[in-house]
C-alpha cells in the first residue's frame, strides 16, 4: 500500500490518506489509537487529497470519476455517497478548507494561465459558489488559509523556481516573500505564528507576524526527510501544538507496507545543535 497526503482530523485521533492498491488510488482513513484503517472511496477512478473539514464530520477530495479531475465532498464516516462540488471542464484539485467551514480552496489547471488558484464559498443555503482568487500567467498551487482566515500561503514559479508566498484573503492586497531557496508544500501552524514548508527534502519554520501588516521573521531549519520529496503537495501535517510531524513513508524492510510516522521532540534537536551562546 502505497501511501500519501497525509492529513491529521480536527481532534488528531484519525488520518486521512490515499493509498494505493492494485494501481488503483483511494481515499483511507486510519484510527491511531485502534490501529484501524477504513477505506471510504471503492470508485475505480483515482482520488487523492482528502481535507478534513472543521467538524471532522466530511471530507473534501480529488476524484476523475467524471473524467477530469474535480473535487467532491463525502461523509467522513464512510456513510451516504460522494457530491460533486461545483466544477468547470478544466482540472481541479482541493488544497484547504477554512476553520469557519465556508472557503474550500483549490487550484485550477488553465490551459491560458498555467495553474490559477481559485475557492468555493458556502452560501447560505449550503450551496458552494466558485469564485477567482488569483490568476496570472504563472504557476500558483497548494494554497493553505492562515487558521483567523485571513491569509494564504501557496507556491509560485514567478521568480524562475517555486517559492512560498503569502496574500491577504479573500481580497488581493500584495503578497509577501516567505522563502528564498525554493519552497513549496506549505502549512500554517495552529496558532498562526508560524509557516512550516519544504526546501529539497528539508523542513523549515519561519515566524511570521500577521498585525498590524503581515512580516516574516527568521527561517529555522526542522530535520531532513526523503518522503518530502514525494510531491509538490503536503506530504506531511502537523499537530496542535506544533511538536510533532505526520509523515507517510516506506518501510525498508522487504515486502512490508508503507508506515505513517511521527517525528517528535524536533526541537530539542535542533536546540542541542545550536552554538552556546
Amino acid at each position: 500500500m502505497d501511501i500519501v497526503d497525509p492529513e491529521l482530523s480536527p481532534d488528531g485521533r484519525q488520518v486521512a490518506f490515499s493509498a494505493s492498491e492494485n494501481s488503483n488510488a483511494d481515499i483511507w482513513v486510519y484510527d491511531i489509537a485502534r490501529g484501524v484503517k477504513t477505506r471510504l472511496s471503492v470508485d475505480p477512478a483515482m482520488e487523492f487529497r482528502a481535507l478534513w473539514s472543521p467538524s471532522g464530520e466530511e471530507l473534501a477530495f480529488v476524484s476523475r470519476r467524471s473524467g477530469v479531475w474535480g473535487n467532491f465532498l463525502r461523509p467522513a464516516d464512510g456513510g451516504g455517497e460522494a457530491t460533486a462540488l461545483p466544477t468547470t471542464t478544466l482540472p481541479e484539485w482541493v488544497s484547504d478548507w477554512s476553520r469557519d467551514g465556508k472557503h474550500l480552496l483549490y487550484a485550477v489547471v488553465d490551459p491560458d494561465n498555467s495553474l490559477d488558484l481559485w475557492y468555493l464559498q458556502r452560501k447560505e443555503d449550503g450551496n458552494w459558489e466558485p469564485r477567482a482568487f488569483l490568476q496570472t500567467r504563472f504557476a500558483e498551487r497548494t494554497p493553505r488559509l492562515s487558521p483567523d482566515g485571513r491569509f494564504v500561503a501557496y507556491s509560485s514559479n514567478e521568480s524562475g523556481q517555486f517559492e512560498v508566498y503569502v496574500r491577504p484573503f479573500p481580497e488581493d492586497g500584495g503578497r509577501s516573500t516567505v522563502s528564498s531557496n525554493g519552497g513549496q508544500q506549505p502549512r500554517w501552524s495552529d496558532d498562526g505564528k508560524e509557516l512550516f514548508y519544504v526546501e529539497g527534502d528539508a523542513m523549515l519554520a519561519v515566524a511570521v507576524t500577521a498585525s498590524p501588516e503581515f512580516s516574516v521573521g527568521p527561517v529555522t531549519h526542522l530535520f531532513a526527510h526523503p518522503s518530502l520529496t514525494r510531491s509538490f503537495y503536503p506530504q506531511y501535517d502537523v499537530s496542535a501544538d506544533g511538536q510533532r510531524f505526520l509523515l507517510a513513508a516506506p518501510v525498508e524492510k522487504e515486502g512490508a507496507e508503507p508506515s505513517i510516522r511521527v517525528v517528535q521532540n524536533w526541537f530539542e534537536e535542533f536546540r542541542a545543535r545550536q552554538p552556546a551562546p
